[in-house]
């Protein structure tokens, strides 16, 4: 075998070895997530992971398409908010409340840039899915952006399907509305 041939090896088996690193740095990271239920309105740091989406929110899209959270709603009786962190520095944030009966809705996904696309937004949600169950709902709904293709993504990942929009989302031409049945 040439040299160059020997180099070129030997540079793919260290990209392999740099890639498997990489995920088994991100596995252990993930271990290393602190789950914290609170009630947003007397949390600050729920309340600034909340104020961080919304701004991103704001970049996307028009004022009128930015739909807020009911902090009355998430008092962990209707709903609950869940903090995920590692080391004391919160990362993501997401919540689920009562929609109707038997129907909750997933609110607030958020995982802060530095952390995305390690897998966290998928364990928030089988987090929310799970505390879900335990409220008694049997199916979840929620509403995302035409200009958010990795959530539109993830949530066809976890098994959402596109449902026609609902509440205050009717008429609001970026929202596009999803549901799961729990059972």
């Amino acid at each position: 075998m040439s040299a160059a041939r020997q180099v070129c090896n030997r540079l793919i088996w260290y990209d392999k070895l740099n890639i498997c690193s990489k995920y088994i740095d991100q596995i252990m990271n993930l271990d290393r997530l602190k789950w914290e239920t609170v009630i947003p309105k007397q949390n600050q740091v729920a309340l600034a992971l909340i104020k961080e989406l919304n701004e991103e929110l704001r970049n996307r899209y028009p004022n009128s398409s930015v739909h807020e959270l009911n902090l009355d709603k998430i008092d962990n009786k209707n709903g609950i908010f869940i903090i995920a962190s590692i080391e004391q520095k919160p990362l993501a944030c997401g919540a689920v409340s009562k929609l109707e009966n038997r129907v909750g809705e997933i609110k607030r996904v958020y995982v802060r840039k530095e952390a995305r696309r390690k897998g966290i937004a998928k364990l928030m949600m089988a987090k929310l899915e799970a505390k879900a169950i335990k409220l008694g709902f049997e199916q979840l709904k929620l509403e995302t952006g035409d200009r958010q293709p990795e959530s539109l993504g993830l949530y066809a990942l976890l098994g959402y399907k596109k449902i026609p929009n609902f509440g205050e989302y009717i008429g609001d031409p970026h929202s596009i509305c999803l549901a799961k049945d729990l059972n």
